[in-house]
């Protein structure tokens, strides 16, 4: 489990680059186990510029890209778990 403290003492800038691409990858073996055979499985959140990263890790995984919806600069991906081992 990651834990996560905060200290008044430490200041500056902070970015959250990436952090969804990352939570989605890492989500994808725990998913695949969850998700009904058939079922499905979104991925939103995405920065078009990072969307192929998704795309090849699903690529690598038990789920089937079924649509893309790209708005504003952002993606999300509706995919279908086609086999539950």
């Amino acid at each position: 489990m990651l834990k996560v403290s905060a200290s008044p003492h430490i200041t500056g800038n902070m970015t959250t680059q990436k952090i969804m691409l990352l939570v989605i990858i890492a989500l994808l073996p725990i998913a695949e186990k969850l998700v009904k055979e058939g079922g499905a499985f979104v991925c939103s959140g995405i920065i078009d510029e990072r969307l192929a990263d998704v795309e090849s890790a699903l690529s690598e995984s038990l789920f089937s890209i079924e649509k893309i919806t790209h708005n504003g600069g952002w993606s999300s991906v509706l995919c279908k778990l086609v086999e539950n081992s």
